[in-house]
């Protein structure tokens, strides 16, 4: 009787055994493709090492820097029509329709400009107003209008970042009398912070008629 009850408790430690080692060390379940392999760390002593590991991946992942704008912005740049290249620009204002925003003085020489779009409107509308002496061919010359009509894309950027408008360019108009013409390459407008806005200027100061 004594025998058959020492064989039956250790058959018992056996199962016991087992069931453990099934429920907690999981070395086939948690083999990621050969990233790290969790084996025994599931066993009693490393469960709370393990817990502290997944504190730090997702404490980690959580307090990234946003590396990108947190808002998407469009950056233009100034080029010099029919060479590619770009310029200086100063001596004209820009100034935001509908917002009564001056975003440029023209006090200081600039090779790029910020354009915020609007996000109550799929339409936003600038004014490029030339402040040169009386001498000057452009002192009377009526001030470029410049309209971006675009589609507003809402987007999760990543938990640090948050989410943003991306800007799906539909349409650019402009008037001509400084303003060549104007480009997006992308087509998009996206919180990277690259210059994603092309104004191609004629550099003589006659302007069109």
């Amino acid at each position: 009787m004594n025998n058959k009850l020492r064989q039956r408790i250790n058959s018992g430690s056996s199962e016991s055994k087992g069931g453990l080692d099934g429920l907690f060390c999981l070395d086939r379940l948690f083999c990621l493709r050969g990233l790290f392999c969790l084996r025994g760390l599931f066993c009693l002593g490393g469960l709370f090492c393990l817990a502290g590991l997944f504190c730090l991946l997702f404490a980690g992942c959580a307090t990234n820097e946003c590396l990108d704008n947190r808002t998407s912005i469009p950056l233009a740049g100034f080029y010099e029509s029919g060479t590619d290249q770009e310029i200086s620009v100063q001596g004209f204002e820009v100034e935001g329709v509908g917002a009564d925003s001056i975003l440029y003085t023209g006090q200081s020489p600039i090779t790029e400009l910020a354009l915020p779009f609007r996000l109550d409107s799929d339409t936003t509308k600038f004014l490029f107003r030339y402040l040169q002496p009386d001498d000057s061919p452009l002192s009377n010359a009526p001030a470029d209008t410049l309209t971006f009509i675009y589609a507003r894309q809402p987007w999760f950027a990543s938990s640090a970042c948050g989410a943003v408008y991306y800007f799906d360019i539909r349409e650019i108009k402009h008037t001509s009398v400084l303003i060549d013409s104007v480009a997006c390459p992308t087509g998009v407008i996206t919180n990277s912070p690259v210059q994603n806005l092309r104004i191609y200027l004629r550099t003589q100061e006659t302007p069109a008629p």
